[in-house]
């Protein structure tokens, strides 16, 4: 993908952007952060640098939870038409549904907003965290193989 290329359509950004509110809401535990366009800019971006194929199932994953009311409720119309206690009650009926698919999609959905929004070094830095690229010392170890 072209590094200018928009990664997500209009109506993916505006989904993305309302599931963000729904289950990132600012006035979170991450008390003084406006997270919400940074978490979709850095989803966009994670879009961007995914492979082609899995690019594809993410977009299906997200059209599937777009069109999803039309099979959950609470009424028939996409997600982003609904008002967002109706979207609410509908990410729930998702995570809660006694049919796999729903469930996961709704966990592929929270994984991949909470990689976005870990991503960001403000995030990391408001929650103690420092990011560890050598979880298990192998370059100390002198690298994959290393004898201890």
């Amino acid at each position: 993908m072209r590094p200018d290329a928009k990664a997500l359509s209009r109506a993916e950004r505006e989904l993305v952007a309302a599931c963000i509110a729904l289950l990132l809401p600012s006035e979170g535990p991450i008390e003084g952060i406006a997270h919400a366009p940074a978490t979709l800019a850095a989803f966009e971006e994670f879009m961007r640098r995914t492979p082609g194929q899995t690019r594809a199932m993410l977009r299906l994953l997200l059209r599937f939870i777009s069109l999803s009311p039309f099979l959950l409720g609470p009424r028939r119309r996409r997600f982003v038409s609904l008002g967002a206690d109706e979207q609410r009650r509908l990410l729930e009926a998702m995570m809660r549904s006694r049919l796999y698919v729903f469930r996961t999609a709704f966990t592929g959905l929270r994984a991949g907003l909470t990689i976005a929004l870990l991503g960001q070094m403000q995030v990391m830095q408001a929650l103690e965290m420092a990011p560890d690229l050598d979880p298990f010392g192998l370059a100390e170890a002198g690298g994959e193989g290393a004898e201890s």
